[in-house]
């Protein structure tokens, strides 16, 4: 009668393990909470999954709310977004640039401007 385990020697062993000193990529994270990922020992929180398109929108045009006329929103790729509104004067302008800059759902793109004055 045969047993089922296998014996395996160093040699065996040692083929096994012979990438383990190679990194492997981590797997993505999609929804849900953050992730906590192992690099060579170090421990590191995964950043959260990118809000929604229509999410950033909403937080966007809410900034601009009373402030801007015509808002737009337009995503350009997955890292860059287009904002564009209209002021009464330069300042507000100035001034609600610094507030969307400053949302943290922004934080992982790059956001261009588009601003027109128009008393």
């Amino acid at each position: 009668m045969t047993s089922g385990m296998a014996t395996l020697s160093g040699a065996d062993l040692g083929e096994l393990f012979a990438d383990a000193s190679t990194p492997t990529p981590a797997p993505a994270v999609s929804g849900g909470s953050p992730a906590t990922v192992v690099f060579d020992g170090i421990w590191e929180e995964a950043p959260p999954p990118a809000p929604r398109p229509d999410r950033l929108r909403e937080r966007i045009e809410a900034a601009c709310a009373g402030r801007a006329r015509n808002v737009s929103v337009n995503i350009v790729s997955p890292k860059v977004i287009q904002v564009g509104f209209e002021v009464r004067d330069a300042a507000e302008g100035d001034r609600l640039v610094t507030t969307i800059a400053l949302l943290p759902e922004l934080a992982p793109y790059q956001v261009d401007f588009d601003i027109q004055v128009a008393p």
